[in-house]
Formats: structure tokens, sequence, C-alpha cells
């Protein structure tokens, strides 16, 4: 328990360490100063760390050049659209979680990359390509170690205010919490996202042992320059997405 009433600094500073502790220290301010006062009855938190598998290569980036990177090296069996959009590929890697998905779409070079983004972005495209049937194919899989942050929290009651919540954030009915007239006067949200080498000896011995079962030509999906990625969680629901232009060196 935290008293916001006497000391909503401290409350603020606790709810940032269980959130830090959540997300092995990947978030270590949700909650930016201001956002807890003495009025405050209740913060709701929920805090999602995804770290999954990930060995040299090189990576072009958007604005040209390249960089040195770690990149994740598999042959095996992967669930892959060849075809998610005119000279795009897309490539799902399950979490330890199976409701949870890496979705990796891939155009096929850097000058299509701000067109893909504007589809997804402003089309009904990103539905179509996560309804996609993603079938089993044999391939040989290359992606770069990296991490994607927002830094600071992102504000979303205005946001929310737009798409027509209205009554949450004023004349809300929320007695099924707490006996007390309560409304919301922030949502803030806050996501990392690291895909490194941890785990890749078990991934790639697991890789390698499919590979030796099947004479069949592998598809190859390099993603050495710009891609948009996405947590995807019960296949059709996107949690987290953003594009990688520069990996880590």
């Amino acid at each position: 328990q935290v008293d916001f009433a006497k000391h909503p600094e401290n409350a603020r500073s606790e709810v940032n360490q269980w959130v830090s502790g959540a997300t092995h220290h990947k978030i270590t301010e949700l909650l930016p100063q201001g956002t807890v006062t003495c009025d405050t009855k209740l913060v709701l938190g929920s805090a999602m760390y995804f770290k999954d598998e990930t060995t040299n290569g090189e990576f072009h980036k958007l604005g040209g050049g390249t960089c040195p990177v770690k990149m994740m090296r598999r042959r095996g069996y992967f669930n892959i659209e060849e075809e998610i959009t005119d000279g795009a590929m897309g490539l799902k890697l399950p979490f330890k979680d199976t409701r949870y998905e890496l979705l990796i779409m891939l155009p096929r070079d850097n000058t299509e990359f701000p067109n893909f983004v504007h589809q997804i972005c402003n089309t009904n495209k990103l539905q179509e390509i996560l309804e996609a049937p993603f079938y089993s194919q044999m391939a040989h899989v290359m992606v770069p170690r990296f991490k994607l942050s927002m830094t600071p929290s992102l504000e979303l009651k205005d946001t929310l205010k737009s798409m027509g919540v209205q009554k949450l954030f004023a004349d809300a009915d929320l007695k099924k919490i707490a006996g007390i007239p309560l409304f919301v006067s922030d949502v803030v949200h806050q996501a990392v996202l690291e895909v490194n080498e941890a785990g890749a000896v078990a991934a790639a011995a697991a890789g390698a042992c499919m590979a030796n079962r099947s004479m069949l030509q592998p598809i190859e999906f390099r993603a050495d320059h710009a891609f948009v990625v996405a947590v995807i969680v019960d296949k059709t629901v996107p949690l987290f997405i953003g594009h990688v232009t520069a990996a880590e060196e």
C-alpha cells in the first residue's frame, strides 16, 4: 500500500520501482513527476517485458551507410508470408508464452520502407497482414539485435478523449473499484522491446535439427535493412508496434 494523500512523490517512486522490477529495469520511470498528487486515490499499473532469442552482420541504415550488428541466424521451420504486400515479407516468431508473437515486416529494401509504413498506418493493410495464414516453411532467418523504447512515457488522456472516451475522465462510475467517487486523471504508457542474443545457443541447436530433415531450398529472410516490428497477442491484436531503421552496433 502507498499513501497518496500525505506522500504523493514517495508513492510515485514506489510505483515506478515496482514497474522497474517487473520489467528487469528496462522501464524505470513509468509515472513522470507531477502525475501523482495528494488527490490521487488509485494507480492501475501493468508492466510487460519481452526478451527473446537472437549472432555478426551488417545493417543498412535507412538514412544511408551501414553499421556492424549482432545477428540472430537460424535455419528451420518458421511461420512466413512471402508477400504480405507487394515486395514485403512477414515473419512470426513465438515467445515462450505462446499467446504472444513477434511479427517482423520486411520491405524489399530501404527505398520501399516509407511507402510500406504509410500503407500500414493509413489503410487496413495491417489488419490484413495479421489475418494472413503465415504458413510454416523452411527458412534461413537473419535478424539483428535491436531495442525499441519510448522515452518519456506516452500520455494517452487526450488521445483517448479524442477517440470518444470521455466519461472516464470526469463523470465516471467506478464504484465497483472503490466505495468513493473516482475518475481517471491521467493514462500513461511506456514500452520496451528488446531482441538480443540471449538463448541463441539453444535456438541454434533446435534449428539445426530441423534443417537436417529437409531437402527443401529454404526461404531467405534477411532483416539487414529497415523493417517494422510488432508484438502480437492472440494472433490478431497488436500490443506494441514500431520500426527499426538503425540497429545496435
